[in-house]
């Protein structure tokens, strides 16, 4: 069997054929998050398998238009991209799911790594140390919210004190 080339160039186009009723070419602003927004007229990645995996990519995208950990950085919350690469949402995508991998990894093995800091005996702040006790009761069911709520209220108001 022969494939024509031209069969290649066959894309569905996701653009209307014709342009709007009143010649408008602008959407209308809506409360989407970003990365739907960026997708908007673009076939979606599959969901990841692990319904969890899933949940933490998803996690990783909300957070992706301030704050990308898996994007190369300077270890302080930089990140060392190029503004072409930032744009790009299937490198955005694998990001957000070597993230979920070793995330997930890390709960099955309960290892994880508390300090990004290079100096090993640099001490954990307060703040770390309250918003990691209400993530934990944050994963165990909707009992301990009030007491999360409360210790991030805390690490919060230790994050924003003057030193």
């Amino acid at each position: 069997m022969t494939v024509a080339a031209a069969d290649f160039d066959r894309v569905p186009s996701l653009a209307p054929a014709v342009p709007p009723r009143g010649g408008r070419t602008h959407e209308k602003t809506t409360a989407m998050p970003l990365f739907d927004r960026l997708n908007q007229g673009r076939l979606q990645p599959e969901p990841m398998r692990d319904p969890r995996a899933e949940c933490v990519r998803q996690a990783y995208l909300e957070m992706a238009s301030f704050y990308r950990p898996e994007a190369p950085n300077d270890g302080w919350g930089r990140i060392e991209l190029s503004a072409e690469d930032m744009r790009d949402l299937d490198r955005l995508d694998r990001e957000a799911r070597d993230y979920a991998l070793a995330f997930v990894c890390q709960d099955e093995t309960a290892r994880f790594r508390i300090s990004g800091r290079p100096q090993p005996h640099h001490p954990i702040s307060l703040a770390a140390i309250w918003a990691l006790e209400a993530t934990y009761l944050l994963c165990a069911g909707e009992e301990g919210n009030a007491i999360a709520a409360k210790l991030l209220r805390l690490a919060l108001k230790e994050i924003e004190r003057p030193n």
